[in-house]
């Protein structure tokens, strides 16, 4: 547990790093919150019906979901 003081760990940083680096670019392709909200809350066929929020929580979901946003932003998916 972390105390209130204490830094995360490099770890940690990490996650939230990335976490935000996806929200920031999932808000650049859907140009709206309530749509990725929405996106991310869904299951997608592209994830064989999983939602992307259930995916996030490892690092290889986390690049799966950031391909499929990058293929949408594209017209590929």
């Amino acid at each position: 547990m972390r105390k209130d003081n204490e830094p995360f760990s490099r770890l940690i940083s990490d996650k939230i790093a990335s976490l935000l680096e996806l929200y920031c670019y999932g808000l650049d392709v859907f140009n709206d919150p309530k749509q990725l909200k929405g996106w991310l809350s869904s299951p997608s066929e592209s994830l064989n019906n999983r939602r992307p929020f259930d995916l996030i929580k490892t690092h290889p979901g986390l690049l799966k979901v950031r391909d499929l946003m990058h293929r949408m932003r594209l017209g590929q998916y």
